[in-house]
């Protein structure tokens, strides 16, 4: 039996960037902490709160009420710096507005009856964040400003983008989605190794990623090269010798992620999980690399966790126990023959407790 399954990549992007937006303005404010005033400090602290709290729904693509209320903090923020930059604030203000209406109707069960109506405008609150950006850009020219600050243009281009990826996942949830049939739990075509120790929580993975300075980045090379031997057409490797050539030789991180990216798809396909990672972790891996190895992990996940892998990983695991489970009946046998034979137990008991550990 056969069904078809849909895995979008939109909320999975769209919070990593919302996250990476938090994180700079936390490094920020962290930098000039001295120099700010205690209102200042209290809403940046709700600013990136906000852009933390849609990160996590976006990464763990929760469509529930924590879309809208990301949303509507950072347009409350907008509200109270209007009068200070009127034009730039208003227009962000009217985005994220428009963002919280959206996430109301499309990610929860209030007014539903306006989603046919605002499917076809998914792509207004992206706009309208680029024109605020654009006039933000203009009004520093026509002050005589220096150009903005690469931190500054770094959290405008993911803002952005991550808005785009939100909204579209918000009115078409399949957006970016590769479908592809899925077999049932007791399918057997299936040969690739599945691990039930390659899953790691997304959330637990990125924190690991932000918080272990490259730390946590080597170890999970290490054991996603180990994860990825045998699969059917593709010859093991050395995790030591991958994980050293990832650290000393340029460059080869990004061949070792295109051709892991590209195991991980066919480990995917054998146990009948969509996936078509290799290109886009190759793009990703020379411009973004800190997003492949979330995509990666968050696809190992699902193939750890699939019907077919979750009963493959079942199934090697008791294989695994089998000989230890033998040798311990086998042991347990012998302490019992060995008190029948010395007159402690009687036949009867020794047989009784031989159909007991034999399960008969």
């Amino acid at each position: 039996m056969q069904e078809t399954k849909n895995t979008s990549y939109a909320p999975l992007i769209a919070g990593i960037l919302f996250a990476f937006v938090a994180l700079l303005q936390l490094i920020q404010l962290f930098v000039y902490i001295k120099y700010v005033a205690p209102l200042f400090l209290v809403t940046s602290l709700i600013h990136i709160g906000a852009y933390a709290v849609l990160a996590f729904a976006l990464v763990t693509k929760r469509r529930n009420i924590l879309l809208p209320v990301g949303f509507a903090l950072l347009a409350l923020l907008n509200l109270s710096s209007v009068k200070y930059n009127f034009f730039t604030s208003f227009i962000s203000l009217l985005c994220n507005l428009v963002m919280a209406f959206f996430a109301v109707v499309f990610a929860t069960d209030y007014l539903p009856q306006f989603r046919d109506r605002l499917k076809k405008l998914w792509f207004l609150p992206p706009a309208l964040i680029a024109l605020a950006s654009i006039l933000s850009t203009l009004n520093s020219y026509r002050i005589g400003l220096a150009v903005p600050a690469l931190r500054s243009l770094l959290i405008t281009a993911a803002t952005i983008a991550g808005t785009f990826l939100a909204s579209a996942w918000m009115a078409y949830p399949d957006i970016f989605a590769k479908q592809t049939p899925t077999v049932s739990a007791n399918s057997e075509n299936s040969s690739a190794p599945v691990r039930s120790e390659a899953y790691c929580g997304l959330v637990k993975h990125i924190l690991l990623l932000l918080f272990t300075c490259g730390i946590w980045l080597l170890i999970w090379i290490y054991r996603m090269t180990a994860y990825t031997n045998g699969v059917e057409g593709e010859e093991d490797r050395d995790p030591t010798k991958k994980l050293l050539l990832c650290m000393f030789v340029p460059f080869y991180q990004i061949f070792w992620t295109y051709k892991t990216a590209q195991r991980i798809d066919k480990l995917a396909t054998s146990r009948g999980v969509a996936s078509d990672l290799s290109t886009l972790c190759l793009i990703l891996e020379i411009f973004v690399p800190f997003i492949p190895p979330i995509l990666m992990q968050d696809k190992m996940n699902a193939i750890v966790t699939s019907p077919v892998g979750a009963a493959a990983a079942s199934r090697n695991v008791s294989t695994e126990n089998q000989p230890n489970a033998a040798t311990d009946v086998a042991e347990e046998l012998k302490k019992f023959k060995e008190l029948l034979d010395s007159g402690v137990i009687t036949q009867e008991e020794f047989d009784a407790k031989k159909k007991q550990l034999l399960g008969l």
